[in-house]
């Protein structure tokens, strides 16, 4: 059909003809054939009238049509024409149309480009001196300062902490909205990526006086691969809202096998805690950016209505959902389910044999942290016999004497040595080894004989480590923290940012460290030729390649120092050992140095 179409149109003479011929073929052939039936008439019937005028008849007849015809094929032609002019006119708009939206794309593809560019530099420029201001002020509060000078300091990094936070939830949420996010593929043990979020909010939370606690399911296995930075981002902000919003009680952060599946288990990470509440009608709104249950919340707790909103992007970049229930007064709980991948357990997650088979006796008046400290050292292949309270717990043992007890000498006031007095006060148990759970803070040398320390929340290494100190007869041995200073310890600090320069300086020299500077890779280069150092700090910008191509150029070059990237946060790059966010903090600093220092 298409075929003829295109032939009539390049024959456009063809029709007109058509028609004209019909009119003068049509006629004669009517009159012929009515001429001929006209002496077959007379021939049978004699002459008549009609007779006479069939010829005529038919031949009208045939001019009728004939002209109707070439009236309907002219009508064709015009609305063929004006069928192809119309085709025409639509093919040059199209035409304008589509080289418009060829220009609005690669003008928006330029905006797009300029935007990432933007908020690459803007990252940089906002953070670097928001960095220099809370290192610095963290710096002096270090030195001896009179309470109104202090309490000037600690205002000035508070609002700093806070302004950073605005700033990097602004810069997420746009990387996020901009489709610019990359997820990994990597293992992780799901304890750790729970301690590390309790780890990181653990001084907010007790400085509220709040209970932090972390749980993981065991049926979750020792591993699992996903994409650990994006899932401890994602915890990290729930988390927060849940230390903000909560003025007394506990937070609990818990990872549970949600649908078991043998190579793509379902995970729900949830927080749960029991601070003020929300309104259920209003819990649709909260992953909307910007957007916070009640305008009051936010003159009264601050914040930018950003966290829930990028926890909702992480968890749609995963393939996951994200949702909520609370009940107003009470409490919240916050949860969001991923598909996470099984992962053989490394060599590394074996269990230590000198733990298996101990009784042991923990004491908490929290049950969750009871749970957790019970579900770590189960693991280890302890008995466990838990109680809120030490008579409670002597009671629950009866006869039977514990290889060590764990006690909780965290709350407000509690003084270590009185906690494991109390223990000690029954002849039977006055040679039992003691765990005293403590907050960070509170971890200094304490002349408590056969005892060690671990940190608040439960962390599954330092518990263990202490337990293993307690029973090696090391009396008092774990109660020291990490050493926090460096005998003249060679380093060297490589950022072409002066601030981020002063500020790791001053706390690597804080710790005892001899500090060398560079602010680029040549300079670096020079400097660990000259004098080798034990660790190299490497900006993560630091020009012309980054931490990864400052670290493949000087391990060519010879150097077999520890190398860590500063400045990020997520993966260490290709060749570092790890990487520490800006500013660093003193405790990060003191153990990443202590291999290298003999510590």
């Amino acid at each position: 059909m298409s075929g003829t179409a295109s032939f009539l149109r390049r024959r456009h003479w063809l029709l007109p003809a058509i028609g004209a011929a019909s009119c003068l073929i049509l006629p004669l052939t009517a009159f012929l054939v009515g001429w001929d039936l006209r002496r077959i008439s007379i021939t049978e019937h004699g002459p008549n009238t009609l007779a006479s005028a069939i010829p005529w008849i038919l031949t009208a007849m045939a001019l009728a049509i004939g002209l109707l015809g070439f009236a309907v094929i002219r009508e064709l032609r015009r609305r063929e024409e004006r069928a192809q002019l119309l085709a025409e006119q639509m093919t040059a708009e199209l035409r304008t149309a589509e080289d418009g939206l060829r220009k609005a794309l690669s003008s928006a593809q330029d905006a797009a480009k300029a935007k990432d560019e933007f908020l690459a530099v803007m990252s940089h420029e906002l953070r670097t001196p928001l960095n220099g201001v809370i290192g610095m002020t963290t710096l002096l509060l270090d030195s001896d300062l009179e309470p109104q000078a202090r309490d000037f300091a600690e205002t000035a990094r508070t609002c700093a902490t806070g302004l950073l936070e605005v700033i990097n939830d602004i810069l997420d949420y746009s990387k996020l909205e901009a489709g610019r996010i990359e997820l990994e593929d990597t293992p992780f043990d799901p304890r750790d990526l729970v301690e590390d979020v309790l780890q990181i909010t653990a001084d907010r939370a007790q400085a509220k006086g709040l209970e932090l606690v972390g749980e993981v399911d065991p049926r979750l296995g020792m591993r699992l691969r996903g994409d650990p930075s994006r899932l401890r981002q994602l915890l990290l902000n729930l988390v927060g809202n849940a230390v903000k919003f909560t003025e007394r009680g506990s937070v609990v952060v818990s990872l549970r096998l949600q649908r078991d599946n043998l190579e793509r288990p379902l995970v729900r990470l949830s927080v749960a805690d029991t601070g003020i509440g929300i309104e259920p009608a209003m819990i649709p709104q909260l992953f909307a950016p910007f957007t916070q249950a009640d305008g009051s919340i936010s003159r009264r707790f601050g914040g930018t209505g950003l966290g829930l909103a990028i926890s909702k992007r992480l968890a749609e970049a995963m393939g996951g959902t994200i949702g909520a229930t609370s009940v107003p007064g009470e409490g919240s709980l916050f949860h969001a389910d991923v598909v996470l991948l099984r992962e053989e357990p490394s060599a590394a997650s074996a269990l230590p044999p000198e733990l298996t088979g101990r009784l042991v006796l923990v004491v908490d008046d929290h049950a969750g942290a009871r749970a957790a400290a019970a579900a770590i050292l189960g693991e280890c292949g302890c008995e466990v016999v838990g109680a809120a309270t030490l008579i409670d717990g002597l009671a629950a043992l009866g006869e039977h004497l514990p290889d060590f007890a764990v006690l909780d000498a965290a709350g407000s006031g509690d003084d270590p040595r009185a906690i494991a007095g109390q223990l000690r006060a029954d002849p039977r148990l006055a040679g039992v080894p003691v765990v005293l759970l403590t907050t960070f803070a509170a971890q200094i040398r304490q002349d408590v004989p056969n005892a060690s320390t671990a940190s608040k929340p439960v962390r599954r290494r330092q518990l263990r480590e202490a337990a293993l100190r307690v029973l090696g007869g090391r009396p008092g041995s774990g109660t020291q923290r990490i050493p926090r200073r460096f005998n003249d310890l060679p380093v060297l600090v490589a950022d072409h940012r002066l601030g981020n320069l002063r500020v790791l300086c001053g706390v690597l020299t804080d710790l005892g460290c001899r500090v060398d500077l560079a602010s680029d890779l040549g300079e670096a280069l020079t400097a660990e030729r000259h004098g080798r150092h034990a660790a190299l700090f490497l900006a993560s910008d630091l020009p012309p390649g980054g931490a990864a191509g400052a670290a493949r150029a000087l391990r060519a070059d010879g150097c077999d120092a520890l190398l860590i990237a500063t400045g990020g946060e997520g993966s260490a790059p290709e060749g570092c050992a790890a990487i520490i966010p800006s500013p660093p903090r003193t405790s990060v600093l003191a153990r990443l140095l202590a291999p290298v220092a003999g510590a």
